[in-house]
C-alpha cells in the first residue's frame, strides 16, 4: 500500500478542475490551474536534483506559491520542512542544518534571511526564490549577490524559467509551449511534456498521456517516467506525472516545534498522520465540499494551518481565501467581500476579529463555523464570540504539532461545554496519566497523553527526545488537564514551561541562553505571565554582573538583533537577587509572584 498526500490533491484537482482553489489579492486560481503550477514546478525540483527521501526548507508567508511548492516537495517523495517566516537568520540556519534541507525555497521578502542562513550551512545548496522579480531582487543585499540564489519565475500555471540571481544570470530554459490546458485533458489522464534539455529551438514535444495512479515502484519502461536534465546540465533527473509512490508511514513534514533541551525538535508527521488528521476535518468539523470556503489567516508553515485549511480543504474542493499578513479590519472585510463559511484561528486572532467586528457591524451570517486551537479559549471570549458571530458555531479543539495537529475537539452537533477542549477524535486516543503511569479517574487533574493515528513517529535525529517523549506508544504532551464522566477533556495547565504567545510557543531556555550570553548579566530567568489578547507575555528577570550597569534599551535592542520579535521579551526586569531553592534552582513560581502583585 502506498499513499502520498500530494496524489489526494491531484485527485481532487482532477475532479474539481474548475472550481476555485484560491483566492489571493482578487486573483482567483482554479484547481486546474493550481495543479498545472505544481506540475510545472515538480519538474523544475527534479531538475535541480531533489528527489525522494531528500529534504527542503521553505520560508513562505501564506501565498499560493507555498501550497504550488508544499505539494511539488511531495510529488517527489521528498520531505517538506516548512519554516516560520519570523526567525533570524541565525535561527533558520539551525533549521536548515538540523534538518538537512538540501534546498530553500523562500518568498521574495524573505529572500534576505535565507541567503543569510544558507551561508552558514555546508549541506544546503542554495536559495530558490519566487513572487515578484524586480522586489526579489530589492530584497537581496549586494553582498549575497553572488550566492547560489536561483530565481523561480512562476505566473500562475505558467512556469517560463529559472535564472540566477546574480551579476552573471544563467537561464534554465524550462518552456511548455506544447502542453496544452490542463483542464481539457480526458477524464483520468494527466499530460505531460518533456522538457527542452536547454535548447530553446527544442523540436515539438513527446506528449504521453498517464492513467492517474498507474505507476510501479521506480523507473520503467513504458513512457510513465522522463528523464529531465539537472541544472548543471551533465546528470539527468526524472520525474513521473503521477507521485512517487511513498508509504503510508514515511515522513512527509518536519515541523519545528520548542523542546525541553531549549533547542527545537523535528517532529516527522508522516503522509497517514496528516492524512488522516485532514480528513476528520473535512468529514466531521467542517464538512468542506465544493462551494464552501475558508480564510487562511493561520500561518501555513504551522500544523494547525495545513491541516484545517490548506489540506483538508483542498481535498475537498473548496476554496481558500488566503491572506499574507493578520490585519482584523483586512481579514474582516475579505470574509464578507469573498462569502468566507470557515473561520479557524488561535484565541488571539479571534479576540481581535470579533472586537473589530463590533465597531465595523459587517454582514457576517455567511460564517457558520468558528475554530479555535494552538491555546486555550477563554470562557469570556468564546461568550463574545457566539455575541458577535451569532450565525456561527463556535468549536474548541486541542492538539499539539506532533499530534498534526489535532487530538480533540469540540464536533458540530454534539451538546457545547464552553472551556472544554472537547473529546478525542476519530482514530485517536486521549487519556490522563498520573505520575507512577497509570490512567486516572474521570475528574482527576494529570497529564494529558495521546495516541493514534495523528501521532508523530518521533523527532528528527533526536532518539533521546523521542524515548522521553513516548510512555508505551502514548505521547506525553507536558499540558495538565482532566476528563469528565461524559469523555469531555478540559487544559488546566501546562507541565511544560513552553509560553504561548499569540498561538506561537516559545521556550524560555532560548531566550535565557541568549541573555546569558550578554557580557554583564549574570543569572537570567524568563516567566510567562496571562495576557488578555495575546494569551502570555514574555517577562525576563536579569542580574547583572557585579560591578557592571545594565540599561533597559540597550537589553531590548540586544534581544531584537537575536531573536524573532515574537520572543523577545516584553519587559526585561532587574534584579539585586534571584529567588533559589535549596538546591540553586531558580524559583520561577516565585518571580510570577512578584509580578502578580506589581513588585519587581
Amino acid at each position: 500500500m502506498s499513499l502520498n498526500l500530494a496524489l489526494d490533491f491531484q485527485l481532487a484537482a482532477e475532479k474539481y478542475r474548475d472550481y476555485p482553489a484560491i483566492i489571493y489579492n482578487g486573483l482567483h486560481i482554479t484547481y486546474a490551474e493550481l495543479a498545472n503550477s505544481v506540475r510545472h514546478w515538480t519538474i523544475l525540483l527534479s531538475r535541480m536534483g531533489v528527489s525522494r527521501g531528500d529534504h527542503v526548507a521553505m520560508v513562505m508567508p501564506n501565498v499560493p506559491e507555498f501550497t504550488i511548492a508544499y505539494f511539488a516537495i511531495l510529488h517527489l517523495g521528498a520531505i517538506v520542512v516548512p519554516c516560520n517566516t519570523l526567525l533570524t537568520g541565525h535561527e533558520l540556519a539551525y533549521l536548515i542544518s538540523h534538518s538537512d534541507s538540501k534546498y530553500v525555497l523562500a518568498y521574495h521578502n524573505c529572500i534576505a534571511v535565507c541567503a543569510q542562513a544558507c551561508r552558514e550551512v555546508d549541506g544546503c545548496s542554495g536559495v530558490l526564490v519566487t513572487g515578484t522579480y524586480e522586489a526579489g531582487k530589492e530584497f537581496l543585499p549586494d553582498e549575497y549577490r553572488d550566492d547560489p540564489i536561483f530565481w523561480m519565475d512562476d505566473e500562475i500555471a505558467k512556469l517560463e524559467d529559472v535564472s540566477r540571481v546574480s551579476s552573471e544570470e544563467v537561464t534554465l530554459y524550462a518552456e511548455h509551449r506544447n502542453t496544452p490546458d490542463w483542464r481539457y485533458l480526458p477524464e483520468g489522464d494527466f499530460e505531460q511534456s518533456p522538457w527542452p534539455a536547454g535548447d530553446t529551438e527544442a523540436t515539438e514535444a513527446v506528449k504521453t498521456r498517464i492513467p492517474v495512479g498507474g505507476y510501479e515502484e521506480g523507473p520503467r519502461e513504458g513512457g510513465t517516467w522522463e528523464s529531465v536534465p539537472s541544472a548543471d546540465g551533465r546528470r539527468e533527473a526524472t520525474w513521473s506525472p503521477a507521485p512517487i509512490p511513498t508509504d503510508p508511514n514515511d515522513t512527509a513534514v518536519i515541523l519545528y516545534t520548542s523542546g525541553t533541551t531549549g533547542f527545537p525538535k523535528g517532529a516527522q508527521l508522516s503522509h497517514f498522520n496528516l492524512y488522516s488528521n485532514a480528513m476528520f476535518v473535512r468529514e466531521v468539523m467542517t464538512g468542506y465540499k465544493p462551494g464552501m470556503r475558508t480564510i487562511a489567516i493561520l500561518p501555513l508553515y504551522h500544523s494547525f494551518g495545513q491541516t484545517f485549511v490548506q489540506n483538508s480543504a483542498l481535498f475537498a474542493g473548496a476554496t481558500i481565501v488566503m491572506v499574507p499578513r493578520f490585519d482584523p479590519k483586512r481579514v474582516l472585510t475579505a470574509m464578507v467581500e469573498q462569502d468566507v463559511n470557515v473561520l479557524a484561528g488561535v484565541p488571539t486572532m479571534l479576540i481581535h476579529l470579533y472586537r473589530m467586528q463590533q465597531k465595523l457591524k459587517l454582514d457576517v451570517s455567511r460564517i457558520f463555523q468558528i475554530v479555535s486551537g494552538g491555546s486555550g479559549l477563554p470562557v469570556e471570549a468564546y461568550h463574545e464570540l457566539c455575541k458577535t458571530f451569532p450565525t456561527a458555531g463556535i468549536y474548541e479543539g486541542y492538539g499539539l504539532s506532533e499530534t498534526s495537529p489535532l487530538a480533540t475537539a469540540n464536533r458540530p452537533g454534539a451538546k457545547p461545554k464552553p472551556g472544554s477542549i472537547g473529546v478525542e477524535i476519530t482514530g485517536s486516543q486521549v487519556r490522563i496519566m498520573r505520575e507512577d503511569r497509570s490512567f486516572a479517574a474521570p475528574g482527576e487533574v494529570g497529564e494529558i497523553v495521546v495516541r493514534g493515528h495523528n501521532v508523530m513517529k518521533g523527532y528528527h535525529k533526536n532518539p533521546l527526545a523521542t524515548r522521553q517523549t513516548f510512555v508505551n506508544a502514548w505521547l506525553l504532551t507536558g499540558d495538565m488537564g482532566y476528563i469528565d464522566d461524559e469523555g469531555y477533556v478540559f487544559l488546566v495547565d501546562r507541565k511544560k514551561d513552553i509560553i504561548i504567545r499569540a498561538g506561537m510557543n516559545i521556550y524560555p531556555r532560548e531566550i535565557e541562553e541568549v541573555l546569558h550570553a550578554h557580557p554583564f548579566i549574570d543569572q537570567v530567568a524568563v516567566v510567562g505571565i496571562p495576557h488578555p489578547v495575546h494569551g502570555e507575555d514574555v517577562v525576563a528577570f536579569v542580574t547583572a554582573v557585579q560591578g557592571a550597569v545594565l540599561e533597559d534599551m540597550e537589553l531590548h535592542q540586544y534581544c531584537r538583533q537575536r531573536l524573532a520579535a515574537y520572543k523577545c521579551p516584553q519587559k526585561i526586569l532587574l534584579l539585586d537577587e534571584m529567588p533559589k531553592n535549596a538546591t540553586g534552582k531558580i524559583i520561577k513560581r516565585e518571580l510570577k509572584n512578584r509580578l502578580s502583585m506589581g513588585e519587581k
